[in-house]
């Protein structure tokens, strides 16, 4: 019979099986005898008789009221929100996803962050979770019918004959997408902010409140 032996382990490896065992050992919890020890069917028959499964559709699924989180139980729900005065941002509608532009920051993810920020009322009740540094998806908003006709006829009067290339229009901007999951709580707008209203709606709810081509991408992207 050969014998083998293993080689020493590197000074990482000893430090993280250190690491490990100190972190197991402060949030390890023993539990009850009572609920690991082996246990037969027949021992609790009484007790599993009388339970009975909650019903999955919710007093907010009858009313349909799209304000609760308590809806939808088995499919994910996208808070949608509804600007002061209407959108005049690329969406161009009633509703609209929380967003800002992005010039003055270093990535996407802190222009989505501080979206969120300014939209919610802050707290430690409400935890949230960005998926990755990278964007989920883009799209290019689209111009208004009517809207590129009515700009030229007001480079007519001015005596323009091509748009400035230094004018930005909101509907030629494209929308960058982040991944965020609500780990607890219940959001609530900030007060004063600038959206007056939020609902929480399924993705086959989406063609209510966005434009068709936005909600083509968000169903293969969400």
């Amino acid at each position: 019979m050969r014998s083998f032996s293993a080689p020493a382990a590197d000074q990482w490896e000893v430090d993280f099986r250190a690491w490990q065992s100190e972190f197991a050992a402060r949030y390890s919890k023993e539990l009850p005898d009572s609920l690991i020890e082996e246990q037969t069917v027949e021992e609790h028959g009484t007790q599993l008789n009388v339970w009975k499964a909650q019903p999955r559709t919710t007093p907010a699924d009858v009313s349909n009221d799209r304000r609760s989180l308590r809806r939808r139980l088995d499919q994910r729900l996208f808070m949608l929100v509804r600007p002061r005065g209407g959108s005049k941002g690329p969406l161009r509608g009633e509703w609209t996803l929380p967003m800002r532009e992005a010039a003055e920051e270093t990535s996407v993810r802190e222009a989505a962050e501080k979206a969120l920020a300014e939209a919610l009322e802050p707290g430690e009740a409400v935890q949230t979770y960005f998926v990755g540094n990278s964007p989920a998806g883009h799209w290019a908003a689209e111009a208004k019918q009517g809207e590129d006709e009515d700009r030229g006829e007001e480079r007519k009067k001015k005596g323009q004959k091509k748009e400035p290339k230094s004018e930005t229009r909101a509907s030629d901007a494209t929308l960058f997408f982040m991944r965020c999951q609500l780990i607890k709580g219940t959001p609530a707008l900030a007060a004063g902010g600038a959206f007056n209203d939020a609902v929480w709606v399924a993705k086959d709810e989406l063609h209510e409140y966005l434009p068709p081509s936005l909600v083509q991408v968000l169903r293969v992207m969400l």
